[in-house]
């Protein structure tokens, strides 16, 4: 979280703890992208000065959250204790045990690379990722649970933005930096706040070659209560299937998925409810 976020939340609750944000917020910064970084750049990306950054990740290392694998090269990975933590948070998020057992049934249907997904910081957080029986390797990804995508260049990122409401949408693509990552990526805002508004008539976004060469995607929102809570996907090599075929034939099972997820949240949702109901009456 921005420095200025933390700050904002710690004037409007006194027992805010700016230690326990910065702390969380330096362990946020790896992912499987990115495992190695240094103190500069955790520094940077968190918004602290680069002797707080020090200090409070070598608090880490000492509680095993973070490590030094190679200490001559002043490169910190997570530690042993920062795994399974970050595995339990990820398995036990609604929308991962809502979705998991769809998730499975859409990979057997469709034989590809499947993910789920929420919005996190105008960026994407991936939930789970099943590798697809069909043509994972040809994608050359290195995604999986936790990984950190861009919005703007992913069908998944693309999805949710485009199910958010317009002007809170736009307000976060203003914010972003539209960096070129594959061969068809949009690199201009107005380009896709557009692709966006088509992307809420059609009900689904494609990822063409926009994230990485030879990649394709297909997502879907997952919505419960008039709630956006994320988006699922399907990934596959362009050397396997094109864009109208990815659409014609994986399409129906890909919306089915979302409605599928979005109905056992749904019901999950009043199922909680009725039970905090009952216990404010007893």
């Amino acid at each position: 979280m921005p420095a200025d976020d933390i700050q904002r939340l710690e004037e409007r609750n006194p027992r805010y703890s700016t230690s326990l944000d910065y702390g969380l917020a330096i362990l946020q910064v790896f992912s499987g992208e990115k495992p190695l970084r240094g103190i500069v750049e955790v520094a940077d990306e968190v918004g602290m000065s680069r002797s707080t950054a020090h200090r409070y990740m070598t608090t880490l290392v000492q509680l095993g959250f973070l490590e030094q694998p190679l200490r001559a090269s002043r490169k910190y990975a997570l530690g042993t204790n920062g795994y399974p933590i970050a595995r339990a948070m990820l398995d036990c998020h609604p929308l991962c045990v809502n979705a998991r057992p769809h998730l499975h049934e859409l990979r057997r249907q469709v034989s590809y690379t499947v993910t789920v997904a929420i919005l996190e910081n105008g960026a994407v957080r991936v939930l789970e990722r099943l590798p697809g029986y069909r043509g994972h390797a040809r994608l050359g990804l290195a995604i999986g649970a936790a990984s950190r995508l861009p919005a703007y260049c992913t069908g998944l990122g693309k999805a949710l933005l485009a199910n958010l409401p317009e002007s809170e949408s736009r307000a976060i693509v203003r914010g972003l930096e539209l960096n070129r990552e594959g061969p068809n990526t949009i690199t201009h805002k107005n380009e896709l706040n557009r692709e966006l508004t088509q992307i809420r008539d059609a009900g689904f976004a494609v990822e063409n070659e926009e994230l990485a060469a030879g990649v394709l995607s297909l997502a879907a929102p997952i919505r419960a209560a008039d709630e956006l809570f994320g988006a699922v996907d399907i990934s596959a090599p362009t050397s396997l299937i094109d864009r109208k075929a990815l659409i014609e034939k994986c399409g129906p099972h890909l919306l089915a998925a979302s409605e599928r997820i979005s109905s056992a949240l749904n019901t999950n949702q009043s199922e909680e409810h009725a039970n905090d109901d009952r216990s404010s009456d007893s």
